[in-house]
């Protein structure tokens, strides 16, 4: 059984038209999937470099200052009263977070992923106060992105499989000390490098011989 035939057909001059028809199209299909492949590559690194950038600024030495600062404060059993700027930037880039996820421009995976334990701790560590403004104020919207995003993010964990449950249920005091250590960490790293401090081991603890094979 003949499925096509190819008599009276050339490549080139009269009677070619159905091969460059043909090779026309296959030119648009491969160019169409490189730019394909080009835009899914850039967007991959703009998502990357976007998550990058909002790390940097949560890491921060002012973002540090001001989460240790908040969590020494409640540590010691004191209200927030005196450093509400600090609550602020700190509700205020989780707020940027639920913006740029309620636009488009980032998934509740994409932020999950890097910052999903900081809201639900911060969440947590700042519901109270964030009440407080609530009730004070009569603005039952104060902060409402940082809620809305520790449910999105406590959704997602739990659907995972992987729930934080040492931060939503575990001890506030447990909470605020790891808080504590971790910012207080980042902040004398950040301080050593500007000092270019070169931890080295003292010698009493070098081992007199040292066994390479």
């Amino acid at each position: 059984m003949q499925l096509a035939n190819l008599e009276g057909t050339a490549i080139f001059g009269a009677g070619s038209e159905w091969f460059w028809s043909m090779a026309q199209f296959f030119l648009v299909v491969v160019t169409l999937f490189g730019i394909y492949r080009q835009l899914r590559a850039q967007g991959a690194a703009n998502a990357l470099a976007r998550i990058e950038t909002l790390h940097r600024r949560y890491e921060s030495r002012e973002m540090n200052l001001a989460k240790v600062s908040i969590a020494v404060q409640l540590r010691q059993g004191r209200p927030l009263t005196s450093m509400l700027m600090r609550v602020d930037l700190v509700a205020g880039f989780f707020e940027t977070l639920y913006e740029l996820h309620r636009a488009g421009f980032m998934s509740i995976q994409e932020i999950d992923y890097r910052f999903g334990g900081g809201v639900q701790i911060w969440w947590r560590l700042l519901r109270p106060t964030i009440e407080q403004g609530r009730l004070e104020e009569a603005d039952p919207e104060l902060s409402i992105g940082l809620e809305k995003l520790n449910e999105l993010v406590d959704r997602i964990s739990r659907d995972r499989g992987a729930p934080r449950a040492w931060i939503t249920e575990g001890s506030i005091t447990g909470l605020l000390d790891e808080t504590i250590a971790r910012t207080t960490d980042s902040l004398e790293l950040a301080n050593d490098v500007d000092l270019h401090v070169i931890p080295r081991l003292p010698k009493a603890d070098l081992p007199d011989v040292i066994d390479v094979a």
